[in-house]
């Protein structure tokens, strides 16, 4: 039973019915084998590249079409391994040749595996708990007058409908990831290269899982109802941090680069040190089912020897014995296996092939990339190099038509004459030096008094400061006192007031005791 498919669940039925169902096909039986089944089993696993992630994502409609899809794709399955095992017969039944007169009925193993004999009709031994045994189909006499016998085993599937939990078991098994984080997944603009998409409008949750099914590993993040990110993790990827909180790595199979930008330089190193884990476990993933292949190889390369040999030994004239059911069996599971191993080997040999002239390619586009910068930062400065040599040529030919002058006037004296512009021109610059020497020093003395003044500057001004201070608060005395002042004068002059208005009443007073005086002095007189 193929645990690729867990939907599907075998059930013997009769060739009748296997005829019934081929009959709607329009491919041709006459194909070869090994090419169908490599097309085949190409097909299946560009299906199961993708089967991890529709399982967490498919709803009740989009499950009963990837029902129908398994189907299909079993009924194909079913259909390439009957023509392996009519082609491994054929081959047999060439070493295998009888007298028409014996008519070898047919033994198939049933769905519990006890051998189950047929009549000479043909007809099945039914089991005790009803189930149907499978007979496999007798061919009739060739041009020679030979009766042979296919020993194809072709089991029927049926579909079932299964819970949700015990559809896909693998799947069931990738459900629980290895290793989960929130950040904002970007990817870069295909075009430009440089530019990040944002691929999701919020923090979505990015996990690393382990696809027991195939020995891989997988990063995935789904964002509402598409995948955003699933990306097969390989040994020669490499995850790059280019700031505090953000990372990214290139995924040659998609020809694309991620980028996650986390909330916190921690969530950063977690995930950085998990895919270095995730991407060693990949590797000895690999080297494991590498040396799996190999074995496998040697197995394939053995199985057909032994083949050969079986067709070149004489044919076994056990009729209905044990040992010739035995025998015609162990050999239809020994044609099939080898085949399955060859195809096996053959798809795995061109997915290798496929990763290395994948990453080949990547690795000359990026020194392609690199030599194309390269060359426009060298045209860039070819120009000012030719700029630069020109100038060069011309104070060259400028200094030879000098020296051609020199040599023209000829004996010691331009010589004497240039040694003493020379000296002349070195003294007036040793002058100029000096000069500048002493402004320098002045300068800086009077950098010092720049600095005294102003540090009696600023202590100027802290004593302006705490005189406006105490201004002001003179100006507050004063003005009280002033205030004080007209409330004194005020109260002068009430009291001045009071002093007159006090002193008119007693003259009033006098005057009238000098009235009465002079009043009684005249009364004392009479």
């Amino acid at each position: 039973m193929d645990t690729r498919f867990p939907l599907l669940q075998p059930k013997h039925h009769c060739v009748k019915e296997e005829r019934d169902r081929e009959k709607p096909t329009n491919h041709k039986s006459e194909s070869k084998p090994g090419s169908r089944a490599g097309q085949e089993v190409s097909k299946r696993r560009e299906w199961e590249d993708g089967g991890g992630e529709k399982a967490l994502l498919l709803t009740r409609e989009d499950m009963a079409k990837e029902k129908a899809v398994i189907v299909q794709a079993a009924q194909l399955e079913r259909r390439d391994l009957r023509q392996i095992k009519e082609e491994s017969g054929r081959s047999k039944r060439f070493g295998r040749e009888r007298d028409n007169r014996h008519l070898v009925p047919c033994v198939a193993l049933n769905p519990r595996g006890s051998p189950g004999t047929l009549d000479g009709n043909l007809a099945p031994k039914a089991e005790k708990d009803g189930e149907e045994v499978s007979h496999t189909q007798v061919l009739q006499a060739n041009s020679t007058g030979y009766n042979g016998l296919s020993e194809a085993f072709t089991p029927k599937w049926e579909e079932k409908s299964l819970p949700a939990g015990k559809m896909f078991p693998h799947h069931r098994e990738r459900e629980q990831p290895i290793f989960s984080a929130r950040a904002h997944v970007f990817q870069i603009d295909p075009t430009t290269k440089r530019n990040w998409i944002p691929a999701s409008k919020h923090a979505v949750t990015v996990s690393f899982f382990y696809d027991a099914n195939r020995n891989v590993y997988r990063i995935i993040s789904v964002g509402g109802t598409k995948a955003i990110i699933n990306c097969t993790v390989t040994p020669s990827m490499t995850f790059t941090k280019t700031s505090q909180k953000f990372g990214q790595w290139a995924d040659s199979r998609a020809n694309t680069v991620y980028g996650l930008g986390f909330a916190t330089e921690q969530q950063l190193h977690q995930f950085s040190d998990k895919f270095k884990e995730v991407k060693d476990a990949a590797r000895l993933a690999r080297e494991k089912s590498q040396d799996k292949e190999l074995a496998n190889t040697a197995l394939t390369i053995a199985a057909p020897q032994d083949l050969s040999d079986e067709l070149q030994s004489p044919p076994v004239m056990c009729v209905n014995g044990p040992e010739d059911k035995l025998f015609r069996s162990q050999s239809a599971d020994i044609t099939l296996s080898s085949e399955k191993e060859r195809i096996k080997k053959m798809l795995s040999e061109g997915s290798i092939c496929e990763m290395n002239l994948e990453a080949e390619f990547f690795t000359l586009q990026d020194s392609n990339s690199k030599l194309v910068a390269a060359l426009h930062e060298a045209n860039a400065n070819v120009e000012q190099w030719k700029k630069q040599l020109a100038a060069y040529q011309e104070e060259t030919e400028r200094l030879r038509e000098h020296v051609a002058e020199l040599e023209a006037h000829g004996g010691q004296g331009p010589s004497d004459l240039l040694k003493d512009e020379l000296t002349q021109s070195l003294e007036e610059l040793e002058a100029l030096l000096k000069a500048k020497d002493e402004e320098i020093h002045i300068l800086q003395s009077k950098k010092a008094e720049y600095q005294e003044m102003e540090h009696d500057r600023d202590e100027a001004l802290h004593r302006l400061r705490e005189m406006e201070m105490r201004n002001s608060d003179l100006e507050r005395r004063i003005q009280n006192t002033e205030q004080n002042l007209s409330n004194t004068l005020e109260d002068r002059d009430r009291v001045d007031t009071e002093i007159h208005r006090a002193i008119e009443i007693l003259d009033i007073k006098i005057f009238d005791l000098n009235d009465l005086r002079q009043s009684l002095f005249k009364l004392i007189e009479k």
